[in-house]
């Protein structure tokens, strides 16, 4: 029996939750318009809330950009004390969509996903990838 799509795209955001090198508590993948594809939050907090926050991110990242006269962010985070929302944003048959997630520090101290191994360019890479496997499932190859 084949695994249907939300079923493998549950797996992915799984996959980045459950590795605690990654430091991930929560992870949405959204369209354009903010509605929820597949959402997953380990630390409480709800989906709807986590989709808005990377709704409201990646429209004003976008408007950023377009003062600055350059091309849609591919990528967009904003750090606080100890907490790091990340946006990656791809196509998918010409309509954008957004993989939301967040990381935060573990117990052992402030920033200590940092010392773990996780910065914010490795967020970066950690997100690329698992929005090309994203996309792969919702363009069905």
């Amino acid at each position: 029996m084949s695994i249907g799509k939300l079923d493998r795209l549950g797996q992915i955001v799984d996959r980045l939750i459950e590795d605690p090198q990654r430091g991930i508590t929560s992870c949405v993948v959204t369209n354009d318009r903010g509605m929820i594809i597949v959402a997953k939050t380990a630390d409480g907090s709800s989906d709807q809330t986590l989709a808005a926050m990377v709704s409201l991110l990646s429209s004003t990242a976008e408007r950023v950009n377009s003062n600055l006269g350059i091309e849609h962010p591919k990528i967009t985070s904003i750090k606080s004390m100890g907490v790091m929302l990340s946006v990656r944003e791809f196509i998918v048959h010409n309509r954008w969509f957004r993989l939301g997630a967040i990381l935060n520090e573990s117990n052992n101290g402030r920033f200590s996903f940092i010392r773990k191994g996780m910065n914010p360019k490795k967020a970066e890479v950690t997100l690329e990838k698992a929005a090309e496997n994203v996309r792969i499932v919702l363009e069905g190859s």
